[in-house]
């Protein structure tokens, strides 16, 4: 993990080159070790050889990319590389420099799983949650947006690259987007959610015009990592209490929800929202159930027993303490209290 985050680093801050690939091609090496972290299952292990295999294929037009924009700069450091093809005679090398950036695109779609190389994230998602959120929070799938945006002025000064770009990155974004309302895995359902994500993250870069800087992309960047990261935390929960199927997950989630609206409500704050009739129906007769139940509770009765014998005459004191005890901790205090003023008035009269 610690190499995984280091390679990462390595390729957002380095200005050579030479280091940016060794920090892209570690990423990949590290990102086969954790897919498949300690596992005899076939599953992940068929995932992490499925997402290595993919990713070097990708990853083979982009060394060849960026080896001849180093060798016809002659030089490894990128701000000279893009002074030197951005100043070099487009009669003379222009079809060159387009062949070598599309050859730099074709490994960043790989890298960030856009068509035709999306297949391989959503497999990697057999492997540990800890390691799928560090491929998805604006790590490996990301750091193509890093390495296209220090190309920027060569990518914009070739409408061919551009177009191919937001072609390949809108129709991505599209399609993950749709593909992921057909899961019924939640970590499949991010792993579509982060293509799609990414792919607007590419299709801002190519529809920059020249002249512009890439600060709309990577700030969608990082605001992805910050909502793909709670996320992650999130479906480590659902986990625990519902497994990996959506449906259930999202099925835990709305009845906690209502459970948190009804305590509210029971402690006397008011939530306003949007709800069905027959929710908001169903909702307000279970909560005069609770308050019924609840009364029943204090006078030392039970509902059938109401009228079968007198009402019972309790000592405040002892009921003050006792509820005070035993008081749940999610908002029936607040409610004990006032049903404990209603009872010793009706018992007063």
């Amino acid at each position: 993990v610690a190499l995984f985050s280091a390679a990462m680093v390595l390729v957002v801050l380095s200005a050579d080159l030479l280091l940016t690939v060794v920090g892209w091609e570690v990423m990949g090496w590290c990102s086969y070790l954790l897919i498949g972290h300690e596992s005899n299952q076939p599953g992940p292990r068929r995932a992490a050889l499925k997402a290595f295999l993919v990713t070097r294929v990708a990853d083979a037009p982009l060394v060849v990319g960026l080896a001849g924009l180093a060798m016809g700069a002659r030089t490894t450091r990128i701000s000279e590389i893009v002074t030197a093809w951005s100043t070099s005679n487009l009669d003379a090398h222009g079809t060159l420099r387009l062949v070598l950036l599309l050859g730099l695109v074709c490994g960043v779609l790989g890298k960030s799983a856009q068509l035709p190389f999306t297949d391989w994230l959503p497999d990697a998602m057999e492997g540990p949650t800890p390691a799928s959120a560090l491929i998805h929070a604006a790590t490996m799938v990301a750091a193509g947006t890093v390495v296209l945006a220090q190309f920027l002025p060569l990518l914009a000064a070739e409408p061919t690259a551009r177009l191919t770009l937001v072609i390949v990155a809108g129709a991505t974004s599209v399609f993950a987007a749709v593909s992921a309302f057909a899961q019924v895995d939640i970590k499949r359902l991010l792993a579509w959610s982060t293509i799609s994500q990414v792919g607007l993250m590419l299709l801002g870069l190519g529809a920059l015009a020249p002249g512009e800087g890439a600060d709309a992309a990577l700030l969608h960047l990082v605001g992805h990592a910050f909502f793909k990261s709670l996320l992650f935390l999130l479906v480590g929960w659902l986990a625990v209490v519902a497994g990996s199927l959506a449906g259930m997950a999202v099925g835990v989630s709305r009845a906690a929800l209502e459970e948190l609206r009804a305590i509210l409500d029971e402690a006397g704050i008011e939530v306003d929202y949007d709800r069905p009739a027959a929710d908001q129906h169903a909702a307000n007769q279970r909560r005069e159930e609770r308050v019924d139940a609840r009364q029943h509770q204090l006078r030392g009765d039970h509902p059938g027993e109401r009228e079968d014998r007198p009402d019972r005459q309790v000592d405040p004191g002892d009921e003050d303490r006792e509820e005070l005890a035993h008081a749940d901790q999610d908002g029936d205090r607040a409610l004990d209290e006032d049903l404990r003023n209603i009872v010793g008035r009706q018992e007063v009269l």
